[in-house]
């Protein structure tokens, strides 16, 4: 391995989209009908009903733009962002992120990658709040709006296949109404890279490490 130079870069690993347990969402396209729906195929959503959900990001090329350089260390994280706040007696949330390989740019060999190195899930809000619970801090926070995050992970990629992308794993209570104000939350992921092999290069802004072909290596 040649010169470790620690000049990190951070980028999105999955298109920003929003959460959604029990309401519903409206499409205006027009392959669909301008009716309320839960979920059509222009619809970017992930859709959870009280059991863990895993949700997959984009597959990124580690050779390829904008990475500029081959990285030995990746730490992916998973964010969600709720605009309102709640007072659901039941708010739980769980937010956690795994890692996965291929040879393939179009993804359809994906592995976990590394499952010892896999962080624990993290959970927001447990289902045995109380009435006071609800209310607990003058600021607000307990049932104001939330943004969380998952556990620190940290991957060695130097076992690691050419393609990788990044888990979601969530899982929000379900509730029976849109009172919620998680409802619709915004959920997206990054991916930091560390420990370059070289010094990064310059790359055309055109380009992207996001795969959309077959091709294999």
């Amino acid at each position: 391995m040649g010169l470790v130079r620690d000049f990190g870069i951070t980028i999105p690993a999955i298109t920003p989209t929003i959460l959604i347990t029990c309401a519903e969402t409206i499409s205006t396209a027009a392959s669909t009908v301008a009716v309320p729906d839960k979920g059509n195929s222009t619809a970017d959503l992930i859709v959870s009903v009280g059991t863990q959900t895993t949700v997959f990001g984009d597959v990124i090329d580690r050779i390829g733009a904008p990475l500029g350089t081959l990285y030995n260390v990746v730490q992916p994280a998973v964010w969600l962002k709720s605009t309102r706040g709640s007072t659901e007696a039941d708010r739980k949330l769980t937010i956690g992120c795994k890692l996965q390989h291929g040879d393939s740019s179009a993804g359809g060999d994906m592995a976990d990658y590394s499952t010892q190195n896999q962080p624990a899930d993290r959970t927001y809000f447990g289902t045995g709040r109380t009435c006071d619970m609800l209310n607990w801090e003058f600021a607000g926070r307990s049932t104001g709006p939330l943004f969380a995050v998952s556990n620190p992970a940290y991957y060695d990629l130097r076992a690691a296949k050419r393609y990788i992308r990044v888990g979601l794993l969530l899982l929000k209570d379900k509730v029976t109404t849109e009172s919620s104000g998680d409802e619709h939350a915004h959920v997206g992921a990054t991916m930091t890279f560390l420990a370059g092999e070289s010094l990064p290069q310059l790359v055309d802004d055109i380009k992207s490490p996001f795969s959309t072909t077959t091709s294999t290596i």
